[in-house]
Order: C-alpha cells, then structure tokens, then sequence
C-alpha cells in the first residue's frame, strides 16, 4: 500500500512490533497481542468484504462501460478502493501500532473533480491499493486459518476444568496420550498445556503481525 524504499524501511515500519517484549507475560500485559488478534482473527471477514465488492463492483463498471454508464462507476470503484485503502492504513495502526505513511502524490488544486480523477488515475500508489486489497483476501484465510486455530486450540484445552465440570467429565487427548478427566482436578493436565499452546499462540500472533504489516508496506 506504500512505497517500499527498502530493508531498513521496513524493519523500521514494524519497530512497534519487534522491538516489543517477546517475554510471555509481558506480552500478556500488552495490548498490541491483543489488538494484533483480534484484527488477524478479523482479517478474513474483512478481506472478503473487499474482495466481494471490488470484484462484483469493478465487473458491472466494466461491462457498463459499452453504454458510457461504467465511466462514471470506474471512477467511483477507484474513489472506493482509495478509501478502502486508507482504512486498511488506520487499522493497521490501530491493530499493530505501525503507522504506514500516505504514499499518494499531491492532488491539483481547483474543484475541477475530472482533474483529481486524472491524477488519482496516473498515480502508481492507487493502482498498489488496488492489488494489496485482492492480495488482502488470500493472505487473511492463511493469518485466520493460523491464528485462530492455535488459540481457539488453547482455549480449549484451558477450559477443560469447567468442561469436566459442566458434562461430569471430559476426554483430554494429550497428543500421544488419552484419558478420561472425571472432575476439574483430573483435567489440569490439559489447562497446563493449554497455557503452553497459548504462550504459542502468542508468538504465532506477534509473527503473523510482522508478516502482515510488511505485506501492507
């Protein structure tokens, strides 16, 4: 979504991220993990959204474009996308912490709208914005596929005690072992290994975060 001017701008951009505590329970303590989860989990839904309007709003403009009416919807479509674009920016800062400067050159002044459009137009970062919200879809089912999966995992293990309690006991399947837990006290086991899978969860969060925000640079 902006202009990559290479390594250092990069690491630069996720410095928020990376130069943060990587100590479980100060990464506990952070809102950034939380903030980072909830997006990541988020994401899909959001890319979806993007990539069913882009793709349904841009294929009418373009077959309407035969009786002149698609002219005036490209150029709605590319208004949209900018903005869409611009609101991926602002949650990016909110979720990671990283602010992504606006790569757009100055628009003409005068309230000639035929102009701007034209500047918008020939404007390389509005054709990047385009491309990063397709590329968001893809990229969101592999970060909720990821990220979803190893807490949804954690907070089932670590629920196990109030399962046991609620159904008269549960079945824990520690990988290569299986019991059955009659009451809370025999499901600990399974809570202690789902505050490991959630101190895993943590730092899969912080990395799918860093490989987010350098896609989005």
């Amino acid at each position: 979504m902006g202009e990559l001017s290479g390594t250092a701008t990069t690491v630069a951009g996720t410095r928020a991220i990376i130069d943060g505590s990587w100590h479980p329970l100060a990464m506990v303590r952070s809102s950034l993990t939380w903030r980072a989860a909830v997006y990541l989990c988020a994401s899909l839904f959001i890319g979806l959204a993007w990539f069913i309007s882009l793709t349904v709003g841009l294929a009418l403009s373009i077959g309407l474009t035969i009786i002149w009416v698609g002219i005036p919807m490209l150029a709605l479509m590319m208004v949209y996308w900018r903005f869409a674009a611009v609101l991926e920016r602002t949650m990016t800062l909110a979720a990671f912490g990283v602010r992504i400067p606006s790569p757009y050159r100055p628009l003409p002044e005068g309230l000639n709208p035929f102009t701007k459009l034209k500047a918008m137009a020939v404007d390389r970062a509005t054709w990047k914005d385009l491309a990063f919200l397709y590329l968001h879809f893809p990229i969101s089912i592999a970060e909720f596929a990821l990220v979803a999966t190893v807490w949804m995992t954690a907070g089932t293990f670590l629920a196990l005690p109030l399962i046991a309690m609620a159904d008269g006991g549960v079945e824990i399947n520690l990988f290569v072992v299986s019991f059955w837990a009659e009451n809370a006290l025999g499901a600990l086991p399974g809570t202690l290994v789902g505050v490991l899978l959630a101190v895993l969860a943590m730092y899969v969060t912080r990395l799918a975060a860093i490989g987010h925000v350098i896609v989005a640079r």
